[in-house]
């Protein structure tokens, strides 16, 4: 199950896309692009939980919430919003060794069963390998947006050297633009990171609207990177008048410009991928909590 380290708070994780960062679609940073910023701010917890464990809190209904608690690894993963997870903290205490907890029907129940609680995190096991590698591509586009928002900070400089100071104002104004356009790109991207990982726990009518959530954020990203584009072509033509350090800076954005186009498709491609995991793996618990209910393997929580 994916795991996310928590000192003092709770934190939404991609069961997902993503997150966050699934779904990051980047298009249109041939010329000039802007950081994009992965991460999805933390949620805060619900309630007081225990701060000697990691903590795993996937968003979805707390009607049939269920949470895995491997006191071992110091890890606890729930589905839900965290309205039981001071119930969770107190069977933590109480009940020896790893268990599922779930909520059924009303009620509170208990897995202990050591073969189906393998099973369960098996089922949770190839999203680790993919959060591992969302990880990895979150941390190069972060390096590559640093190296962008650096040059892009000396946009102004050319302008003056050229001493072309009739175009100064136009060039700044552009510069504007693109620094607003980029503030944009990176809150759609938290959204977006937000909403697929909200989504891995959706079900029914729920999932329907968590899907369109996502497609309604991509489409407004989309939308903000052509404007982008086109302020890019037209800061290009700028550049193209400028002296020989303007037409070099400019070019050493254009080549950092690809491979950020490069990493936002593996990313999101990646986050498709995490999404798709996901929900296997979210059908999967849910099917042996089924099968535990049939077997007697589920004993009510109370009796505990």
């Amino acid at each position: 199950m994916p795991d996310l380290d928590q000192t003092a708070r709770c934190s939404l994780v991609l069961a997902p896309l993503l997150l966050g960062l699934c779904a990051i679609v980047m298009s249109g940073a041939e010329a000039l692009a802007f950081p994009v910023q992965p991460p999805a701010p933390p949620a805060p917890p619900a309630k007081p939980v225990s701060r000697s464990d990691n903590i795993t809190l996937f968003s979805g209904s707390d009607e049939d919430a269920y949470a895995l608690v491997q006191p071992g690894q110091g890890r606890v993963s729930m589905s839900g919003q965290g309205r039981y997870m001071n119930e969770v903290d107190r069977l933590k205490r109480s009940v020896k060794g790893e268990f599922l907890w779930f909520r059924q029907d009303g009620k509170s129940y208990l897995i202990q069963d050591a073969a189906l609680l393998a099973r369960v995190g098996e089922a949770w096991k190839p999203l680790d390998k993919l959060s591992a590698e969302m990880d990895v591509l979150s941390a190069r586009m972060d390096a590559y947006g640093k190296a962008m928002d650096g040059m892009g900070k000396r946009m102004d400089d050319p302008a003056r050297a050229d001493g072309k100071q009739a175009s100064a104002p136009e060039l700044r104004q552009q510069q504007k633009q693109l620094r607003d356009l980029s503030r944009q790109q990176r809150d759609l991207n938290r959204d977006i990171a937000l909403a697929v990982r909200q989504l891995k726990a959706a079900s029914g009518d729920k999932r329907q609207a968590a899907e369109e959530e996502v497609e309604r954020l991509q489409d407004q990203l989309e939308a903000v990177q052509e404007q982008t584009e086109q302020l890019q072509d037209k800061a290009a033509d700028r550049f193209d008048a400028a002296a020989d350090n303007s037409k070099a800076l400019g070019g050493q954005m254009t080549n950092i410009g690809k491979p950020i186009k490069e990493l936002g498709k593996q990313m999101s491609a990646l986050g498709k991928e995490q999404q798709r995991v996901s929900r296997d793996a979210d059908k999967a618990v849910r099917k042996l909590i089924r099968e535990a209910i049939d077997n007697g393997k589920a004993v009510p929580a109370a009796s505990r």
